[in-house]
């Protein structure tokens, strides 16, 4: 989140999200501002590190749960925009082409991981991929 700064169209002044994610309503704020839903802000991208930061995220809340959290992030998913919704979708295939395609980093940690995704590559053929923004 870090990467991104909204700024308030009226004087130009610019906001933090974290700055903005505080308090009760804070969260639900920023991802209205961040899906582009709030006529008072615009989002600018700010850094190339968006998406190393996003993974990491990603990565540090799984550390730290197991997964625990995987129903209320698939809820919290399924309440968002239908376009990001396809997003989220191709880049979900995106890292299972990208397992598929490595097959060199495999161990018995990621096993599974591994030959599901291979498994996944094999139904939906080279351009599965792929998925169509409306």
């Amino acid at each position: 989140m870090s990467g991104f700064v909204i700024r308030r169209k009226r004087d130009g002044a610019l906001i933090k999200p974290e700055e903005l994610a505080q308090g009760p309503e804070g969260p639900r704020q920023l991802g209205l501002l961040l899906e582009g839903a709030s006529p008072d802000y615009q989002l600018a991208p700010a850094i190339e590190r968006d998406a190393e930061m996003s993974a990491w995220t990603m990565a540090r809340l799984l550390n730290g749960s197991g997964g625990a959290w995987a129903e209320q992030f698939v809820a919290t998913m399924a309440r968002e925009h239908r376009t990001l919704q396809q997003l989220f979708t191709g880049l979900c295939l995106k890292w299972l082409y990208h397992l598929a395609a490595h097959p060199e980093h495999q161990d018995l940690r990621n096993q599974a991981s591994v030959e599901t995704a291979t498994r996944v590559v094999a139904a939906l053929g080279p351009y599965g991929a792929t998925l169509p923004l409306i």
